[in-house]
């Protein structure tokens, strides 16, 4: 029988260093995982994963009504050649309404969605249920759809849309994460006040606005601050507030939860110089731990000890 496959020949192969093909195809490999899973289009600011579940939606009864999340995972995965515990657990992230989440959910959730204390603090998808939000269907998303292209799902019985296209630009406006093979993708969250101003200047002077990172209900400071490559970075800071003499952390910075926080309160109780004699944990949904500071007998230690609080969280009074 002859060799339908027989070997190439040596001029046929790549004249070019091994290291340096195996960098080129790793790299388009590492941008196609990147562009098929983990990052948001520029034009509707979905991932493929999160545009596939709101096509899913928009057409069946979970448009209008509360839907069983499980049953929209599976309609989505009519689109989304992937498990259902991604798409359940996209679905879920979709939904969730508190800080450093989503500050406008695109999906409206009826149940137990994690809230800032621990965000994986989900319920299962078959007790939990979800609907198109009011303001996803207000976004334009849907009035687009006779304008916009579309391709076949994976087994050519549907068509599904490359993108839609929106009234503002979502990719500004809720926190997204994403991280792929080699490439990592972060964009943060904007006030969506603020996203519709910059648009409208850019129609009137053709001149874009610096927008500042913003994220609903989060009390610390967001910080920006630019690397000596010229890249910027975005970090965030615990929350306090005083009430008397009295210290309450009231928040955490980002990809903090709860147990994390706790983790570190007791690190410091067991420091030989620590400022702190004790904690006590009021947390319900949010933030509030009283801290209980040691005073000491003159105000020269207390201020010491005041010192030491400010240098551990970069507090200020």
């Amino acid at each position: 029988m002859k060799n339908s496959n027989p070997p190439k020949s040596k001029d046929s192969f790549p004249k070019r260093p091994f290291e340096d093909q195996v960098n080129d195809d790793q790299r388009k490999y590492s941008r196609y995982v990147c562009d098929s899973r983990a990052i948001p289009h520029e034009i509707d600011g979905l991932k493929p994963v999160q545009r596939r579940i709101l096509w899913a939606m928009w057409n069946s009864d979970a448009r209008n009504r509360y839907t069983k999340t499980v049953k929209v995972a599976g309609l989505a995965m009519g689109y989304h050649p992937h498990g259902d515990k991604s798409i359940q657990d996209a679905l879920s992230q979709m939904a969730q309404d508190f800080t450093f989440a989503n500050n406008i959910p695109l999906v409206s959730g009826e149940g137990t969605f994690g809230d800032v204390l621990d965000p994986s603090a989900i319920a299962s998808p078959r007790y939990t249920e979800v609907k198109l939000s009011d303001f996803v269907k207000d976004l334009g998303f849907f009035e687009s759809l006779p304008d916009i292209d579309y391709v076949k799902n994976y087994d050519e019985t549907e068509d599904e849309p490359i993108h839609f296209v929106g009234k503002v630009p979502i990719v500004l406006l809720n926190n997204i994460q994403g991280i792929a093979t080699g490439f990592r993708c972060f964009i943060p969250g904007h006030r969506l006040a603020d996203i519709v101003k910059s648009q409208i200047n850019y129609l009137k002077t053709r001149k874009p606005l610096s927008l500042k990172p913003w994220y609903k209900d989060f009390k610390g400071e967001v910080k920006m601050a630019e690397t000596e490559s010229g890249n910027t970075t975005m970090s965030t800071t615990f929350a306090f507030k005083w009430e008397g003499d009295t210290l309450y952390l009231t928040d955490s910075p980002m990809n903090w939860n709860r147990e994390k926080v706790v983790s570190l309160l007791d690190d410091i109780l067991e420091r030989k110089d620590s400022w702190l004699k004790e904690y006590v944990d009021f947390s319900s949904q949010t933030f509030r731990i009283e801290l209980q500071y040691k005073k000491g007998k003159n105000r020269a230690k207390r201020k010491s000890w005041l010192s030491s609080i400010r240098r551990t969280f970069r507090l200020s009074r």
